[in-house]
């Protein structure tokens, strides 16, 4: 998956606490940023499923700054 222009990574752990959910991995300048989804199954008027099109929409959109 491309985050900011970078090659970077996107996995879900699983039989875990928080398992299932995803995580993306992104190095940029020797630094590894790591982007967490948290869950919006318990946020009133939003499903789980609202949420993961928004980490989405962030990966897609992420940006650097130089």
């Amino acid at each position: 998956v491309s985050i900011g222009g970078q090659l970077g990574y996107e996995f879900a752990f699983q039989n875990e606490e928080g398992g299932g959910k995803p995580v993306a991995v992104v190095y940029h300048n020797g630094y590894a940023y790591v982007i967490r989804y948290a869950a919006t199954d318990y946020i009133a008027g939003f499903s789980d499923q609202d949420g993961l099109n928004a980490f989405n929409a962030v990966l897609q959109n992420f940006s650097f700054n130089p």
